[in-house]
């Protein structure tokens, strides 16, 4: 391991994954975070409510699905606030546009 001060440009760059793996991990991320549209109508955002009752059967594992789902929202929340102080809001992998399903 090199120290800090002799750590140089070319260093950092080969510490990098390779075209490949950037675009799979690009790829990857938009996927999560795509906007609903009207031709997958089978996917769903994350937060939705509706599902407690068709996944789990018993009242305590949708109780502790709901509660989930409150944490998330209290998750975005945050994010939405702290993006009033920023000049590029974050706008990625926010709960109430992540799907419940990934499809490739």
């Amino acid at each position: 391991v090199k120290p800090k001060a002799s750590i140089t440009e070319e260093d950092i760059l080969a510490a990098l994954p390779g075209r490949s793996a950037f675009l799979a991990q690009v790829k990857f991320a938009s996927t999560l975070s795509r906007q609903q549209s009207a031709c997958r109508p089978l996917l769903r955002p994350l937060i939705c409510v509706d599902h407690a009752p068709q996944v789990f059967a018993d009242s305590h594992t949708q109780g502790l699905y709901l509660t989930f789902l409150e944490r998330l929202l209290d998750i975005q929340t945050d994010v939405e606030v702290h993006n009033k102080k920023r000049p590029i809001p974050y706008t990625t992998l926010l709960p109430t546009t992540i799907t419940s399903h990934v499809f490739f």
